[in-house]
């Protein structure tokens, strides 16, 4: 009798972790399947927040005021914090180099000089950040972006050295990888293969700022969709972030 028992048991044990490998490995499955979902997204699957103002205008307002909204925008000059006023543009790394914020003919840089003289320079082309804090700076580098060496300080109303740069040594050399955009926008095209560094993106294919696709997903099949049916009210092909699982 003792003897049933114990292989009675030992079924039971059996089975109970049959079933949650079984699981574990069907959850495993599930989130793949997703990973490539979401790799599998393309530019042409999104729409643009301003798409949804005209069924969700108040929230499409509100929302474009967010510093989520602002994390990331085209380095346009009234998009770029810091002063370009001489005497205000200026900061210095150590004795011998500075690295001064200048408007020329074609947009706004960031030049370094070297015992007065112009050692190199990269341009204001995306700005990091709503502002609210700080604000930073990207700059094409062909297909490449990588960080400038000076960032805006809001609350000393400053230019100061980029967060995690040696604030006695000018630098134009951090990349700037599809990780940190992940963060600081809704959607960049990676162009180049996996194993490439630096990484290239489509200059013409990026969605800005946290935008409202970033939480709901790619709306273009939902506008068409609803367009097209105005008389369905139950959203279609769009994420209700409100359901989600926690």
């Amino acid at each position: 009798m003792m003897f049933f028992k114990k292989i009675n048991r030992s079924l039971i044990i059996i089975l109970i972790i049959g079933y949650s490998v079984a699981t574990f490995s069907r959850c495993i499955s599930e989130q793949d399947n997703k990973s490539k979902d979401r790799n599998n997204v393309k530019y042409g699957d999104f729409a643009g927040s301003a798409s949804c103002s005209s069924c969700h205008k108040n929230i499409y307002e509100d929302h474009i005021s967010t510093g989520h909204y602002k994390t990331s925008q085209p380095a346009l000059g009234k998009q770029i914090l810091g002063s370009f006023e001489p005497g205000h543009n200026t900061l210095s790394f150590n004795s011998l180099g500075k690295v001064s914020m200048e408007k020329r003919e074609d947009g706004y840089y960031q030049v370094e000089y070297l015992m007065g003289q112009e050692k190199r320079k990269s341009k204001f082309d995306i700005t990091i950040g709503s502002g609210k804090k700080g604000q930073s700076y990207l700059s094409w580098k062909n297909n490449s972006l990588i960080q400038m060496p000076v960032t805006f300080f809001t609350p000393e109303s400053t230019w100061s050295s980029s967060p995690g740069f040696n604030p006695q040594k000018i630098a134009f050399n951090r990349v700037v990888t599809s990780r940190c955009l992940e963060c600081h926008s809704t959607y960049f095209q990676t162009i180049s293969p996996e194993e490439k560094h630096p990484e290239e993106f489509d200059k013409k294919s990026i969605l800005y700022g946290i935008d409202c696709e970033k939480c709901h997903g790619p709306a273009k099949e939902h506008i068409n969709f609803h367009v097209q049916n105005p008389e369905i009210k139950q959203a279609k092909y769009i994420v209700n972030t409100g359901k989600l699982p926690r």
